[in-house]
């Protein structure tokens, strides 16, 4: 390897992280107008500056992570195969069916998406095709649609800077239109017969100068022996002058022109032009910022935040039977969700209803008093045959509930549509959403009928046993009651609605993370008692936790604990913790939490608790405990528990700033591109993860190759330690369910695509690892367009695979731009734990083909004389009036780059193909906008205001120099009419002094620093306009830090935070929480020569001693070395090591 290989998911997220930044800057929040971002800042430290150090990135980062892994699954083969490590080798191999897949169309071998064989016309079309449907899926606001398209134009967009020849012709810019409506390669390509490529000196290893200057843009032609891929590969011409691909897996870099063109990696092993692969890389980032930069142009700025999960609030999501028992029921929640509504900051509320034989609609609104009209509107009406649609209801409210979001169902009955479980419970944990089943008495009753039908086959209806299964899949709670009692159920939603957006405390520095843990779960397979196929214990693959230390504000699960016996358990609560809900379901005769100091809550007294200072009981009753502690103390708690019930499960839940996400995945080796391709649905038995250390400080993201998973549920749970020394643990919240099936989806988006009238087939691959059986195979979609299943049941042996074809059906009253999220399922008839889902999106298309834009004519002159100047240019705002207009697949949005104070449209109906008038209004202080109207194929069109450059404008505000006392900052002003008169700097909230600078380019010196401080800036202009008093415009902000100029000081509170056997983890305080150091950790045994110290270095506050003997006392000496080379004298302490047996 020569330098860092960038793969395809970097390259997405840190296109990402370019575009996001500069979106903030564009879009500065309105308390900090001229906020300044690092350069070089993280998604999440984007994030946390933009939003406050309390906000919690946690959903933006799923969201990128939806967007990269979309991508990096282009590369990946339909069918799935768990990954082999054969004994003997070190290689990974993909065992295959007994039943061979199709020869077909498949992603990973379409030279048209991976800019191979000359294919660049069929590049610029299919991305064209996706663009049409990322728009439709816009409309619809189907996000994850939109993501899942987005990813794989990015893949397209960024292997055209990899595998073709444009960074060979030396461009060093990237080729805008790539992608986007209105362009096309015109003039730019090889002819077929003209020569581009000439043969290397060999065939294999680094080539360069091989590509014929003044040759029009070409790409390699790839070739390898894929009976799957066969009928798409493009072979390379026998006239000796085109390109290969190149490198070890490419059959065609043998024939001549010999060798090959590709910049995929840094390795000449793979990469013939290996040493351009940072300059493609580059390109290909460049391009993905420029792509969503087109993308937020034409969707507008809201939709864009939406795309990105740019939002602070919450969901209020209600899925409620409507049938005629529940009529009381029905009052008490209309009652009670107006009190929730009146005290919470929701984004979006969804309600959803069901009732037999009817279910739906589903209402979706961000207007508060929409949504309380909506749920007054609920009548008892229907039923009488006890089991209802459940599944049915609860999956539309699904379909249009944010991730992370919680959804909260109301019945007093069995569900009668069981087939659609298994996928509905998937939706929801691909979703991260937490479902909570508030039961009455009804349905108490009618388990006497469901043992009744026990025997009698797979039965549809789903009881209690059905919804004990969903809430520990996702995290939720099962309530039950007599019948409800409304009042202490609200203090439950509202809390859960409430603590989504409440923001608290800043995380201290992560140290360390220790181990990744499996925690497994019992009470699930044992109440069934099914059968399991035997364990397969060969396999392996990875497991890939996206660990996210900046996951602030956000409630994280500490504790996830489903017992059947009596509990006692250590909590650590940590210093990133403001406030922890402790939730006790089942009835239990005592339980006592502990705090650090020894003071004990008895959580059986609600009088006792309510008298407690920081304490706050949000329900209590026999079946269900939920209290809060707002300021719990740090350290180690106890929780103890004796029950009542033979089951029953404890969550402890806490508003932090740290939090991880996870996610599974599988090293796929296979041709053309080898990569590591992410599980979607639930992961194979035999995969990945029990206990594995995790000897790095906290990252942004990393893979880890573990043991296989258990054949049980679990929790993943991620412990670690702060800078303070404090430990803490975090679970993933949902249950992880290990099984034998596979379910992936064959079919691309061009197949999960139709227009009105039309129908369309999409395959899917059902693979069976586990012992034979028949396999039940359901799909279903919350718009009905999914009609058939073939074959619906199916017999397969061991390692045995069937496609399974998927029938849609659009209805000619379907609209352009409709989504609808369907979910493929196959179950086991004997192991029906072993079920997996496989999760598509189905978009409807429009009937018209529209190559055309809107158009926009302005009627009026906007008018901003006088006002063109910071300080007075918000004494006026300008207005526009417009008229849009689009004859092809109609208007669907209007809207103004900046966003305008105001906007009023007349005639906007999705669709529209008459006049739609809009009238903008924007201060002056932005003389300049583009008015965009879109149609439903993405096109835009503009109209340009444009009244010049708002003069006194204060920009690249920035310290231009540092030292260890003084601080040189910069910046630059636009020309304005109106004279500055001076400038008021502010040094850390304090006046400092003016300046008196008068150029266009001011230096000004602060002196008197402390040495590695932080201090933040507040530059001010002010005009003569004349006046008596200066005018004062809007001020810059910026940071800066002085550097350590001195000798460095000594660490400090040297301690061992944990300790094993044979390891030592050790922290220590820096001399200075500002500068950047490197600490030498060095170890010896007591009473051994200090000169056999063992040494380490690292740049964190924390280090593990591995290799140690047991039973062993070691000194530890801790030195600072700053950036000037100079190191401090070391701190010093011991501690010992466990002992596994007691001497006597």
């Amino acid at each position: 390897m020569y330098g860092v290989t960038r793969d395809h998911e970097w390259i997405t997220r840190e296109g990402i992280r370019r575009n996001i930044r500069q979106f903030f800057l564009d879009h500065p929040p309105e308390n900090n107008p001229s906020i300044y971002l690092p350069t070089d800042a993280s998604l999440t430290q984007l994030f946390h500056v933009y939003y406050g150090d309390t906000a919690s990135p946690t959903r933006f980062i799923k969201a990128v992570n939806s967007i990269a892994m979309a991508n990096v699954k282009t590369d990946s083969s339909h069918q799935y195969r768990a990954s082999t490590l054969l004994q003997g080798s070190s290689a990974w191999t993909i065992p295959k069916p007994t039943q061979a897949a199709k020869p077909g169309y498949y992603n990973r071998y379409d030279p048209a998406i991976h800019s191979d064989g000359e294919q660049l016309d069929a590049v610029q079309q299919k991305l064209l095709d996706r663009y049409s449907k990322i728009s439709a899926s816009v409309i619809d606001e189907a996000y994850p649609a939109v993501r899942s398209l987005l990813g794989t134009s990015l893949h397209s967009i960024q292997k055209f800077y990899a595998h073709s020849t444009w960074i060979e012709q030396g461009n060093t810019g990237i080729l805008e239109g790539l992608g986007i409506p209105g362009n096309t390669f015109d003039g730019m390509l090889a002819e077929a017969t003209e020569d581009v490529c000439t043969s290397c000196p060999s065939s294999q290893g680094y080539c360069s100068g091989n590509v014929i200057s003044g040759a029009g843009l070409s790409s390699g032609y790839y070739t390898y022996p894929s009976e799957l891929g066969a009928s798409q590969l493009v072979p390379k011409p026998t006239t000796g002058g085109k390109c290969s691909h190149g490198g070890l897996l490419d059959v065609s870099s043998y024939d001549e022109a010999k060798g090959g063109v590709n910049k995929d990696t840094t390795s000449p092993c793979f990469s013939p032009h290996h040493n351009l692969h940072a300059d493609a890389a580059e390109a290909a980032v460049q391009a993905t910022d420029y792509y969503l930069k087109h993308i937020e142009r034409v969707i507008g700025v809201i939709k864009y935040r939406i795309l990105f999960d740019l939002y602070q609030g919450t969901s209020l999501s209600i899925s409620i039977d409507t049938t005629g028992s529940m009529g009381d029921d029905i009052e008490a929640v209309k009652d009670q969700v107006a009190r929730i509504v009146a005290n919470t900051v929701t984004e979006v509320y969804i309600l959803s209803q069901f009732n037999d034989p009817g279910c739906g609609p589903v209402y979706k609104t961000s207007d508060p008093d929409e949504f309380l009209d909506a749920i007054n509107a609920l009548y008892p009406n229907g039923g009488g045959d006890g089991p209802e649609l459940f599944w049915c209801g609860l999956q539309k409210a699904l379909s249009e509930t944010p991730d992370y979001g919680d959804v909260f169902c109301f019945t007093d009955a069995e569900a009668k549509d069981g087939e659609l479980m298994d996928g509905v419970i998937s939706l929801a944990q691909r979703q991260n959403n937490k479902v909570t089943v508030i039961l009455s008495d009804i349905l108490t009753k009618n388990q006497e009928k469901q043992e009744e039908r026990k025997g009698e086959g797979r039965d549809l209806i789903t009881g209690i046993d059905g919804y004990q299964r969903l809430v520990d899949a996702t995290g939720g709670l099962l309530i039950s009651a007599e019948k409800f009692d409304i009042d202490e159920i609200a203090n439950i939603i509202g809390s859960s609605v409430e603590n989504a957006t409440v923001s608290y405390g800043v995380c201290s520095e992560v140290i360390q993370v220790s181990r990744l843990d499996v925690i497994m779960t019992t009470r699930y397979p044992l109440r069934l008692g099914e059968p399991r196929g035997r364990p397969v214990t060969q396999e392996k693959s990875l497991a890939q936790p996206g660990i996210e230390p900046g996951s602030l504000g956000f409630v994280v699960t500490i504790l996830q604990q489903e017992t059947s016996a009596d509990l006692s358990v250590e909590v650590p609560i940590d210093d990133s913790v403001f406030d922890c809900e402790l939730r006790i379901s089942g009835q239990t005769n005592t339980a006592f939490f502990t705090d650090p100091t020894g003071k004990s809550y008895d959580l059986m007294d609600r009088i006792g608790l309510n008298a407690e200072s920081g304490v706050e009981v949000i329900t209590h009753t026999d079946t269900l405990k939920a209290v809060r502690w707002l300021s719990p103390s740090a350290g180690m708690w106890v929780l103890t528990t004796t029950l009542a019930d033979p089951t029953h499960s404890i969550t402890l839940q806490a508003t932090s700033t740290l939090d991880f996400l996870n996610d599974f995945a599988v090293l796929d080796p296979s041709p053309p591109h080898p990569h590591y391709r992410p599980i979607e649905g639930q992961p194979l038995m035999r995969v990945v993860l029990r206990e594995v250390d995790y000897p790095f400080g906290a990252k942004d993201q990393a893979y880890i190759r573990t043991d296989p998973l258990p054949d049980q549920p679990f929790y993943i749970r991620v412990v670690g330690f702060l800078g303070s020394g404090n430990r803490w643990m975090r679970y993933s919240g949902v249950e992880v369910w290990p099984v034998e099936t596979g379910v992936d989806l064959y079919a691309t988006s061009e197949e999960l695509s139709a227009h009105p009238g039309e129908s369309a087939t999409a395959n899917f691959l059902v693979t069976n690892y586990g012992i034979e059986s028949y396999f039940t195979i359901t799909g279903i979609d919350d718009l009905y367009f999914l009609k058939f299943m073939v074959p619906n049941r199916v017999f397969l042996s061991n390692n045995e695979s069937v496609e399974v074809e998927a029938q849609f059906f659009v209805p000619l009253d379907a609209t352009h731009g409709q989504v609808s999220t369907a979910i493929v399922t196959a179950r086991s008839e004997l192991q029906t734990q072993n079920v997996n889902s496989a999760i598509a999106h189905f978009i409807v298309l429009s009937s018209v083909v529209d190559l055309s834009l809107p158009t926009c004519t302005l009627t009026n002159t906007p008018d901003c004389t006088g006002y063109l100047t910071n300080g007075v240019c918000s004494g006026l705002n300008w207005t526009a009036n417009a008229i849009f207009r689009d004859s092809g697949s109609g208007l669907y949005s209007v809207h103004s780059e900046p966003e305008p104070l105001s906007l009023t449209t007349t005639g906007l109906t999705p669709g529209t193909t008459s006049d739609v008038t809009a009238d903008f209004v924007h201060s002056c202080c932005s003389p300049q906008a583009v008015l965009r109207g879109v149609d439903g194929m993405g096109n835009a069109g503009e109209c340009n205001v444009n009244m010049g450059i708002l003069g006194g404008v204060i920009e690249n505000f920035h310290v231009d120099t540092a030292e260890a006392t003084y601080l040189v900052l910069k910046w630059n002003i636009t020309p304005s009419d109106i004279p500055i008169d001076h400038y008021d700097l502010n040094t850390d909230s304090t006046v400092i002094h003016q300046s008196l600078c008068k150029e266009l380019e001011c230096i000004e010196l602060v002196n008197y620093l402390e040495q590695c401080s932080v201090h933040e800036f507040v530059l001010t202009p002010y005009f003569d306009d004349g006046g008596v008093d200066e005018v004062a415009g809007t001020p810059a902000f910026t940071q800066g830090s002085t550097l350590d100029g001195g000798d460095p000081q000594t660490p400090t509170d040297g301690l061992a935070v944990d300790a094993t056997a044979n390891t030592i983890t050790v922290s220590w305080q820096p001399p200075n929480l500002v500068c950047a150091y490197t600490y030498e950790v060095c170890h010896y045994e007591v009473n051994t020569d200090p000169g056999l110290a063992i040494c380490d270095t690292t740049t964190i506050t924390s280090h593990t001693l591995r290799e140690l003997e047991e039973c062993k006392a070691y000194f530890i000496d801790v030195a600072t070395t700053n950036s000037n080379g100079l190191t401090s004298s070391p701190l010093n302490f011991y501690s010992v090591t466990h002992c596994t047996e007691i001497i006597p």
